[in-house]
């Protein structure tokens, strides 16, 4: 099996156990305290690195990348939340299998990067695996099941944050041209804790009392899952195509279906399963022809 596949699973693998943290934890803490977490909360197991790496020289593209992302990242991470504490996490998460088809028209543009055709297949199937979590409604006809993401608060939102990560994973792969996997990542996530901080300032009343240990048993979770999520990610899309890793990265699907069946005990397992495992069709396709 190739390591970059490998290394996608396991990307998706760890996504999802972030996503169950973050749920749990949004019982006791703010969306944009979470959010934040989800860079702060990394540098710790990020920064030791720097021992063993050199720092690269940072050119215009660089700065210009690490910029752009910055900005795109805060916002769908705030959106991310948002949509975990709206819905289910097996009707929300799902939606996120809509980046690999963004990205067909994203990274062409940004990477110069065209798929294969019979990746092409594997993406199609995933996403038409996010439109079977839905079926139920199908006999209100055939665009019910899309309409029904729209009406619910979590998809939508969760759709959007499809869309800009379709173009932040194309910024990753520049910025990891630019410098090198880890580098790149202690870069994006500082700047992007950075940034969030003011956020969380504003919507946290005390915020001198963010950091409670109490609170740190719930998020160090988040943060070890996020930053092996990055870590894992970038060395795949340093060896392959951004479609492939990020196609394979949205199979965290099945994770969460079976995560929250058992751990917050969701609703229409069945249904969000059958989808499940249309996604989990398209990984292998992308998989055996890519």
């Amino acid at each position: 099996m190739k390591t970059w596949f490998i290394l996608a699973l396991l990307t998706a693998l760890f996504a999802s156990l972030k996503d169950v943290f973050s749920k749990a934890a949004l019982k006791n803490s703010g969306t944009c305290l979470i959010a934040w977490f989800w860079s702060i909360g990394t540098l710790p197991f990020l920064l030791p690195f720097l021992l063993f790496i050199e720092v690269p020289p940072l050119n215009r593209t660089f700065w210009l990348a690490l910029a752009g992302g910055g900005i795109l990242h805060v916002a769908a991470t705030i959106l991310y939340i948002r949509a975990l504490r709206s819905s289910d996490l097996s009707l929300t998460v799902p939606m996120i299998t809509f980046t690999p088809l963004f990205l067909l028209l994203t990274s062409p543009v940004m990477t110069g990067e065209f798929p294969a055709p019979l990746t092409i297949a594997g993406i199609i199937l995933i996403v038409v695996g996010a439109y079977l979590v839905n079926i139920h409604d199908f006999k209100k006809g055939f665009a019910a099941p899309f309409r029904a993401l729209i009406r619910e608060p979590g998809p939508r939102m969760m759709l959007g944050v499809a869309a800009i990560w379709s173009i932040t994973a194309n910024i990753d792969k520049i910025g990891i041209t630019c410098t090198s996997p880890v580098f790149w990542l202690i870069a994006i996530e500082s700047v992007v804790a950075a940034a969030m901080f003011p956020f969380v300032r504003f919507t946290t009343p005390a915020a001198e009392k963010i950091l409670t240990l109490d609170q740190l048993k719930r998020l160090l979770p988040v943060g070890l899952c996020a930053a092996l999520v990055l870590l894992c990610q970038m060395f795949a899309i340093r060896d392959v195509q951004v479609p492939y890793v990020i196609a394979i990265k949205r199979s965290s699907v099945l994770f969460s279906v079976l995560f929250g069946y058992l751990l917050f005990g969701e609703k229409q397992i069945r249904q969000r399963s059958m989808a499940a495992a249309c996604m989990c069709a398209g990984v292998v396709v992308i998989a055996l022809f890519s």
